[in-house]
């Protein structure tokens, strides 16, 4: 009986496996494992012409778990545009749980007047943009929308 307790107990010390359970916690997603947020992305209403409607694009710059970004909406058949032809990040936020969380300003209203957005995957590599808190001040962006990848020449 003896000899059996002792080999159970060498047999048991050998177990190399965490038997905390704080230790098998998944850790978040590193910078270095984060989605890749950068690129052009658009989402485009067509009308019955044949000619766009309405349209918004988004072209993000990711560094780490970081992105800023410039949106371009553009509705009423060109008639109301929210852009600027200059380079100017109107948004920006950070990628939490696969998700970018962040905020956006109007270019026509004032940079401090900002709404919240979140950008997430779809299959087919896509996003989903929700403005989950809007500006005060009149912007053009969907509420809600599914954006496609520019393709690149």
């Amino acid at each position: 009986m003896f000899t059996f307790i002792l080999s159970l107990f060498f047999a048991c010390s050998e177990i190399t496996a965490p038997l905390n359970p704080v230790d098998r916690i998944i850790k978040p997603a590193t910078a270095a494992t984060a989605p890749r947020f950068d690129g052009t992305w658009k989402y485009v209403v067509m009308g019955e012409q044949g000619v766009p409607e309405s349209q918004f694009t988004l072209t993000l710059h990711q560094e780490g778990n970081r992105v800023k970004g410039q949106y371009c909406a553009i509705t009423q058949s060109g008639g109301k545009t929210d852009c600027e032809p200059d380079v100017i990040y109107n948004l920006q936020g950070t990628i939490q749980k696969g998700k970018l969380i962040g905020k956006f300003y109007s270019f026509f209203g004032m940079p401090k007047d900002k709404g919240s957005f979140e950008l997430s995957f779809l299959p087919g590599q896509r996003l989903q943009w929700t403005v989950t808190h809007p500006t005060k001040s009149i912007y053009y962006a969907p509420e809600h929308c599914v954006l496609k990848p520019v393709k690149q020449p």
